[in-house]
């Protein structure tokens, strides 16, 4: 087992190779990479002895445990919702969500995935990404380009934990935002009702529930950085997932967007 390995992406897999390109570009939530050979090797006394200590040492309170895999998150294939996340994870249960992460690339959904895309399933090696948990205010996800349009982004956002807006439980805003200045060229305001935090579901504040999400401030300031992405990691196309943790922008995770014409 190694704590946060030489940065290549044979070494950390997709994500943690990705979050590590983008602490040079943008804000990201503070984090490390626990990387295995075998699943067992989580179960010795000692690495998680390792692992605890460095959590402790890094000062996390809560942390998300997210899935590294060889395969993620590349040009070719995303793996999206393949493996899995676990969200605010204490010291008491960091080692068994990490297990948990580390089983998942084992599951029968990946091996048809991997069946259907003609992808050696022994092959895949697992890591783990141990981020530190965000209070969101708003998050949510972009896409630098659209298929309509290679001069407009395309933002969502929803009011608390962005996990709400993956799973589909609540309705999101949508903006189609101008590439060139950041500017807003087009709003769908969307109801809504609940919010996640804490991973239980709060009401929104009647006032708050048809409100719009991000100010137009807001949306230019993560236009800028969005083009920044795709610039600096010399993307086409990029797919990122952000938070507003009261006014600081953070961006948790960026992947190549190949969902555009090419």
């Amino acid at each position: 087992m190694q704590i946060n390995p030489k940065i290549k992406l044979s070494n950390l897999g997709g994500k943690a190779y990705q979050l590590n390109l983008l602490k040079s570009v943008c804000t990201v939530p503070e984090f490390f990479t626990v990387s295995v050979d075998e699943i067992n090797e989580i179960d010795d006394i000692k690495n998680q002895e390792i692992v605890l200590r460095y959590f402790q040492d890094s000062k996390f309170d809560k942390v998300s445990v997210r899935s590294s895999a060889t395969v993620e998150d590349s040009t070719d294939n995303s793996f999206a919702g393949m493996f899995d996340t676990i969200l605010n994870v204490d010291k008491n249960n960091l080692i068994s969500s990490i297990k948990e992460v580390l089983i998942s690339a084992k599951s029968e959904r990946v091996k048809e995935y991997c069946k259907i895309n003609n992808i050696e399933f022994d092959d895949i090696k697992m890591n783990v990404v141990v981020q530190k948990m965000i209070n969101s205010r708003v998050s949510g996800v972009c896409f630098s380009k659209t298929k309509e349009s290679e001069t407009s982004m395309l933002m969502e956002a929803c009011l608390g934990l962005g996990e709400a807006l993956v799973s589909g439980t609540v309705t999101p805003d949508t903006y189609f935002v101008n590439r060139s200045d950041g500017n807003l060229e087009k709003q769908i305001i969307g109801y809504q009702k609940t919010m996640l935090k804490n991973l239980e579901y709060e009401e929104v504040p009647f006032h708050k529930r048809n409100a719009k999400k991000l100010s137009n401030d807001e949306i230019r300031k993560l236009a800028e950085i969005v083009i920044k992405i795709e610039k600096d990691l010399n993307y086409k196309a990029v797919d990122i997932e952000w938070a507003f943790e009261d006014d600081k922008l953070y961006i948790l995770q960026a992947r190549p967007f190949t969902g555009i014409n090419e």
